[in-house]
């Protein structure tokens, strides 16, 4: 089952679920084929449409791509768009469009009786229901929609008229003139609308009003379109001016049928922007007809504070009337407020007297009156929206029942029960994306003054984090400052705590810290405490164990508390056992910690989270590490993660290392002493996986948070993994100099180990920039070293590499392969897996220039496998360019131009930037290649001579 939604925004529903339709082109597409259904459109039509009139030299091309876009987001009923000599279509059956069932509903309108015309109003309604806006919304720049729109929405006028008429007959005087006040600014010139609208006016007593309607009319007729009003409107005008009796009120001998059809939703939300992926899921929950639920259709929104949950339903709302004739019926449940929630029999006697159940007999016990309620509802076709509830126990009594009804449940509340118990479906509300939140901005302060200052909107949207309730606040205290420019509002929120600017002057209930606080005092006191303790810890995220180390809880009573925030939307859950805030529920914790939390509570509190991630940092580099002296200053009364080898401690630092670089980042001026730690246990994973932009950013953190508190050795430590971020990133001279300070100062130091592994980085620096003879005596410095101190042996091999590389360098291919076949004997013998994919890579790079191609090619294949096993970004790359370098040396010029491709692939913008001149000689010489075998073209010949 398909369907096609037109009147209004295009919407697709394809057997029960949204069919997206990921493209413009395509959406557009298939509107044209939708205003010509069941007609093929020729081929020139739809291009000059798609393109405006200025279609591409491709176009004919592009079209096939679109039609075939559009045939895949419609899944299994693509074959619905049919292919025409010269041409497309598409079909579509009556019952799926609703532009053709709001025809056939207007078509089966009963005649009125003179004694019952109530049969003709109700069909005439449920025809117009089908409306959620104008027809093809957002489409109309194209000839044939938009005429096809116009036919429609001509239509719907006539039939509104017709139904206004019946109600005029039927003595709802009153209601029509509400009713057309709005129509007619939209639609000026439908004199018909314009005497009926005269009509109900004077009708209702509002004599003088309906006179000044006709004045209005002439004027406008003449001014506009230079005529007069219709006979049957001067004629009118007369009467009136005559006081005809024959114009009273219909008598009460015309019978309305007693239908009860509550509309109770409040007011459409004034600048709804977005939230289309939340619209579509409503659109197909309310679609599909399979549910198996002890309700017929039911749906829990849920979100934090001030995302917007009761804005989304009621728009949704509004839209969806045409599905609910019999009554839609809204309640607060007050479930987070000043007061309390609002108990269930409470929300029974207010939706039982809309439904008209006079007050006096609402049933006082609970259970009749749910079933009093549910037996109303049983045989309609109802919305129900139950906003702002507490608990699923608050609205499970209150839910609709019948096949016909919906049920919406809005709450901060996660509503589990109600997902496992009564087949709710949840529908997550999120902020708002940054496009969406920028509409939203422009749509309250206007779009010029958005546009005039794009990049102070960005920021605005950026402090407001996407939360709509905020961002709302914000703009409208713009709106009401036209002459203060964007900037200067940017300025004020960030010079300032933000959450006293997000609230408005005599609205204290419409502040973002007030609906945040209503969240806030519906948790235990030890949720409340661990809310608070986020606050104060770093970072960008937390893992359940880091959040036991801030609680000094253990994990299993950290994560009961987590998963309590977590329920009330305080906190999300983005990944299992992750949790993070939003950024002005951030602020707020950190507000309600420095409030209620004494200074020494919160930083005992943030020194035990900052020790868990150093301890389990170290932990897990000391499965990587093979070169580098361990940290001696690893608290060890910290319980740390147990891992089963270096792959599951590489794994771990995927997950936990960007978290521990935006900690580093948090903390520089807080705990300088701290940053410089968690850089250097973190240098192991930089070094294997890391994104060399960040690696270099947070180790120059480091030497400034070392040199903030004096620390030599933590300054040492900081500046030789900068000194190899730097290296990596191809800035030499920069890697140099920082090498150079560590050996320096490790002289000074007395660190034989430090000044050892400074020697050995320096000397493989040096010897890339071909400065030799100070890379060899660098290296061989570092020999001695290992000869004075035995404890060191296990640094020999990483100090033969970098000999043989220096060797190389020199152009020494001999002496160079020499030194790198003793490195693989010594990494094999020690099973260090890191050191033999080093060694493996330079020994086929010095193979290569020795001319042994064949060996270095098998050699620099092991590299690359060997690399991939470990999961090391960098060796994976250098292996691949120096298998490029190979298949450019034997004029293998595609193979050298895919492994070029391979290891652009783990490139990153600040990364090894020889690949790109790499490139450039495998092209130039591809380029020679072809000259030479098709040899010089006549014209540079003739140039020569």
């Amino acid at each position: 089952m398909i369907e096609f939604r037109i009147l209004g925004p295009l919407v697709v529903v394809g057997d029960g679920q949204p069919r997206p339709i990921p493209t413009t082109m395509s959406r557009r597409l298939l509107g044209i084929l939708l205003a010509n259904a069941d007609e093929p459109v020729p081929i020139d039509v739809l291009i000059e449409e798609l393109w405006n009139g200025g279609p591409p030299r491709t176009a004919r091309e592009s079209m096939q791509v679109h039609v075939w876009r559009l045939r895949r987001a419609l899944g299994g009923h693509g074959d619905r768009v049919t292919t025409h000599q010269g041409g497309y279509g598409i079909h579509v059956d009556t019952s799926e469009i609703d532009s053709r069932r709001f025809e056939r509903r207007l078509a089966a309108v009963p005649s009125p009786r003179n004694t019952d015309i109530s049969p003709a109003r109700i069909a005439i309604r449920d025809a117009l229901d089908l409306w959620r806006g104008p027809a093809y919304d957002g489409m109309l720049d194209m000839p044939s929609v938009a005429a096809e729109a116009e036919r429609l929405t001509q239509l719907r006028l006539a039939a509104i008229e017709d139904v206004v008429q019946l109600d005029l007959d039927a003595g709802l005087s009153t209601a029509v003139a509400a009713e057309l006040s709005p129509l007619i600014l939209k639609h000026p010139y439908r004199e018909r609308m314009r005497g009926q609208h005269m009509l109900a006016l004077y009708q209702c007593g509002r004599q003088a009003e309906a006179l000044e309607a006709y004045r209005e009319t002439y004027a406008l007729l003449d001014r506009d379109l230079g005529v007069q009003p219709t006979p049957e409107l001067q004629e009118l005008h007369q009467r009136m001016l005559a006081g005809d009796p024959t114009l009273a009120p219909a008598m009460t001998d015309v019978v309305i049928a007693p239908v009860s059809r509550p509309k109770l939703l409040p007011r459409q939300v004034v600048h709804f922007t977005g939230r289309r992926q939340q619209l579509d899921a409503l659109d197909a929950i309310a679609a599909d007809a399979s549910v198996v639920s002890p309700v017929s259709v039911l749906s829990a929104v849920t979100g934090a504070a001030g995302m917007g949950k009761t804005a989304l339903v009621v728009h949704w709302g509004h839209g969806a009337v045409g599905r609910f004739p019999d009554a839609q019926l809204y309640i607060n449940l007050q479930g987070y407020g000043s007061g309390e929630p609002l108990s269930p029999l409470g929300a029974l006697s207010q939706l039982l007297q809309a439904l008209g159940v006079a007050r006096e007999q609402v049933p006082v016990d609970e259970q009749t009156a749910i079933a009093r309620y549910r037996a109303i509802l049983a045989d309609r076709q109802a919305l129900v929206i139950l906003d702002n509830a507490s608990s699923a126990a608050q609205v499970r009594p209150l839910l609709a029942v019948g096949p016909r009804c919906m049920s919406i449940v809005t709450s901060r509340d996660r509503l589990a029960g109600l997902v496992a118990m009564d087949g709710a479906r949840r529908v997550a509300v999120d902020v708002l994306s940054h496009a969406d939140a920028t509409q939203l901005l422009a749509s309250i302060v206007g779009a010029e003054r958005v546009a005039a200052e794009p990049e102070p909107s960005a920021r605005l949207v950026e402090l407001c984090g996407g939360l709509p309730l905020a961002l709302r606040i914000a703009a409208a205290a713009l709106a009401e400052d036209p002459a203060r420019s964007i900037a200067d509002h940017v300025a004020v929120y960030e010079s300032k705590d933000r959450l006293p600017l997000l609230a408005i002057d005599g609205d204290p209930e419409s502040s973002v810290r007030t609906v945040l606080a209503y969240s806030y005092r519906r948790l235990d006191q030890a949720a409340q405490r661990m809310f608070r303790l986020l606050g104060v810890a770093p970072g960008s995220d937390i893992e359940v164990g880091a959040a036991a180390a801030l609680g000094d809880l253990p994990v299993y009573a950290t994560a009961a508390q987590l998963d309590q925030l977590a329920a009330a939307h305080l906190i999300e859950e983005h990944a299992p056992a992750r949790y993070r805030f939003h950024d002005l529920i951030h602020d707020y914790a950190r507000e309600l910690a420095a409030a209620e939390d004494a200074p020494a509570v919160r930083d005992a509190a943030l020194d035990r989270v900052l020790s868990w991630y150093v301890a389990n940092a170290d932990h897990a580099a000391d499965q990587l590490r093979t070169w580098s002296p361990p940290a001696s200053w690893v608290d060890p009364n910290v319980i740390t993660t147990a891992f089963d080898g270096p792959d599951e401690a590489l794994r771990w630092f995927d997950v936990e290392g960007p978290t521990m670089e935006s900690v580093i980042r948090d903390i520089e001026t807080v705990r300088p002493d701290r940053t410089w730690q968690l850089v250097c246990v973190l240098f192991q994973w930089h070094h294997r996986k890391g994104v060399i932009r960040e690696w270099v950013e947070v180790a120059t953190i480091g030497v400034r948070a070392a040199v903030a508190v004096g620390d030599l050795d933590g300054e040492s430590r900081a500046r030789a993994s900068l000194a190899v971020g730097l290296h990596q990133a191809g800035r030499l001279a920069d890697a140099i100099v920082q090498s150079t300070w560590v050996v320096d100062n490790r002289r000074i130091q007395g660190s034989a180990a430090g000044l050892l592994t400074a020697l050995r980085n320096l000397g493989g620096q040096l010897a890339q920039n071909l400065q030799l003879d100070e890379a060899l005596a660098c290296l061989t410095e570092a020999l001695d070293l290992i000869a004075q101190h035995p404890d060191l042996e296990r640094f020999r091999m990483s100090v033969l590499i970098n000999i043989g590389y220096a060797y190389g360098q020199n152009g020494q291919s001999i002496e160079a392969i020499e030194y790198e076949r003793q490195a693989i004997v010594a990494a094999e013998a020690t099973e260090d897996r890191v050191a033999v994919a080093l060694t493996y890579g330079n020994l086929g790079a010095h193979l290569r220039d020795a001319g042994c191609y064949d060996e270095a090619r098998v050699i620099l294949q092991k590299a690359v496998r060997l690399a991939i096993e470990i999961d090391h970004r960098y060796f994976q790359r250098e292996a691949f360019v120096g298998l490029g370098r190979l298949e450019l040396a034997t004029g293998h010029l595609e193979a050298a131009r895919d492994y070029l491709r391979q290891a652009e692939d783990l490139n990153d913008e600040d990364g090894y930037q020889q690949i790109e001149k790499l490139r450039e000689r495998v092209e130039m010489a591809t380029a020679l290649k072809t000259v030479h075998r098709n040899g010089p073209d006549p014209d540079s010949r003739q140039a020569r001579r």
